[in-house]
């Protein structure tokens, strides 16, 4: 089973700033410290190459796991993600 929805969840952690360079660089730290911290039972998807969009740039991190995981990696992303980042839970687009 592929573990994509119904059968399992997703979140996209979206970060964006004028600096390309600070982009990166938070996405990485952050990338990091999710795979640091969570199992083999969940995917993190990171490019570390920021997209450029109406003079911004715009770093994403796609984590998929398994629905039984929802409440621990919710809990994670309070505690440990900046509020610079937005969260989407169950996005209707990954791009």
């Amino acid at each position: 089973m592929l573990n994509y929805p119904p059968f399992g969840k997703l979140i996209k952690l979206v970060y964006s700033d004028v600096d390309d360079k600070k982009c990166t660089d938070e996405a990485t730290k952050l990338s990091k410290l999710l795979e640091n911290n969570f199992n083999e039972k969940t995917d993190i998807i990171f490019d570390p190459k920021p997209k450029g969009e109406k003079r911004k740039f715009f770093s994403k991190i796609i984590i998929k796991f398994r629905e039984n995981s929802t409440s621990v990696i919710k809990e994670f992303l309070k505690k440990n993600v900046p509020d610079s980042w937005t969260i989407d839970i169950d996005p209707e687009n990954i791009l």
